[in-house]
């Protein structure tokens, strides 16, 4: 099911370490060949860490690969230290403006998941923020420095009002190395999860001594995390293992009462499909002791064909874009429970960041988006020699 390379890194990826985890590893490392594909592979997957935790521990593995991924693993965690000292000023900051804020996916999740926060890998800081603060919340950061990643200028009050009305979040950088994504709803889809989460039903999370952070209590959590997972085909091992360790960490009793109180039915195939893959990339066999549950096929085999990819992108050309595109919607509708709610795939596309950015339509008129999509995608092409604009990786989430 699983190449050797993958099989490894998953391996590698099993959280907390143990005898057992350590000879699964050990059989593992006795059928790779090419020791330069697992690293790209574990780059690719950002798990570098773990991978470099998990092998230094382990016979026949050449040093050479050891030392490039402890090399790595301590450039990661210099990333990481930068990005927490960010989001502390950024605490501070909308704090200052009586603004309140989740943090998603990154140290809080690490510190539930490991128990520490230098083992998950985060590329950007995504922070949440309740639909109502969002304007406030853009001020305080553009005032403090931070501007759209995708111009390197500021949004103007009505290409912001777009924005929030159409999108779910926006990219902002500050210098080269910081990027933070604000997010004002959970997901662009409807029907799996809510818009947002209300601040009362977050959680407190300690990171050390001096750093405490809010992010989502369970079971949104959970829900959250398996619905992210699932809109991206899973296609990166992080979010599964982030998930795997969050559930190892508590009590069996725990996390099933957790899943069978889940408050937001629609978030329940997704669900289904984070547990299934987590059967079948660490063996944990949590779905199969769940009697009554299972997941649907096409999920399943759709999302190990995606980890299993040697990128995360659709394609070189437009045409094989195109056919991931349309793919990934007829797999992902099957995360839904009505037509309504799956039309709601299309929004990303319809509702383009970058048209929002050339074209600020007033609300009456956002109905042409839909129309100018096609010659605004031409209009974008003709663009892409210009030294003005600043390209910035988008599949690193």
């Amino acid at each position: 099911m699983f190449n050797p390379n993958f099989s490894l890194i998953a391996a590698c990826c099993r959280w907390p370490d143990s005898l057992a985890t350590r000879a699964y590893v050990a059989d593992r490392v006795s059928l790779i060949e090419d020791w330069h594909a697992v690293i790209e592979a574990a780059e690719r997957h950002r798990v570098v860490t773990l991978v470099f935790l998990a092998l230094r521990q382990q016979q026949g593995v050449p040093a050479g690969v050891l030392a490039e991924l402890s090399k790595a693993t301590k450039q990661k965690r210099l990333i990481g230290l930068a990005q927490l000292a960010e989001l502390g000023r950024i605490g501070q900051l909308l704090s200052l403006h009586a603004i309140p804020f989740a943090e998603l996916k990154g140290f809080s999740l690490g510190q539930l998941a490991y128990g520490k926060t230098d083992v998950k890998e985060s590329v950007d800081i995504d922070v949440l923020v309740p639909k109502r603060s969002v304007y406030d919340a853009v001020d305080a950061l553009f005032s403090s420095g931070y501007s759209l990643c995708r111009t390197g200028s500021k949004a103007s009050p009505r290409q912001v009002h777009a924005l929030v009305d159409l999108r779910k979040d926006v990219a902002l950088c500050r210098g080269s190395n910081l990027k933070l994504e604000l997010h004002w709803r959970l997901t662009s889809t409807s029907g799996l999860l809510p818009e947002s989460i209300e601040p009362s039903d977050w959680r407190d999370v300690t990171i050390g001594r001096n750093l405490t952070l809010q992010t989502l209590a369970m079971p949104d959590l959970l829900a959250y995390l398996a619905v992210h997972g699932a809109l991206h085909s899973w296609s990166r091992l992080k979010w599964l293992s982030d998930f795997n360790a969050l559930l190892n960490r508590m009590q069996r009793e725990e996390w099933q009462a957790a899943i069978e109180r889940e408050q937001h039915p629609g978030a329940g195939e997704a669900i289904r499909l984070a547990l299934q893959l987590c059967d079948l990339v660490f063996d944990s066999r949590r779905l199969q002791s769940m009697r009554g549950l299972s997941c649907d096929p096409q999920l399943v085999s759709h999302s190990i064909a995606e980890m299993q990819k040697p990128s995360v992108r659709a394609g070189t050309t437009t045409r094989k874009r195109m056919k991931q595109v349309i793919n990934n919607w007829k797999v992902h509708s099957r995360l839904f429970e009505n037509n309504y709610d799956r039309l709601s795939l299309t929004r990303n596309h319809l509702y383009c960041e970058r048209d929002l950015m050339m074209i600020p339509l007033p609300r009456s008129f956002r109905f042409m988006y839909a129309i100018l999509r096609l010659p605004l995608w031409f209009a974008a092409r003709l663009k892409l020699v210009s030294p003005k604009k600043i390209d910035h990786d988008t599949s690193n989430k």
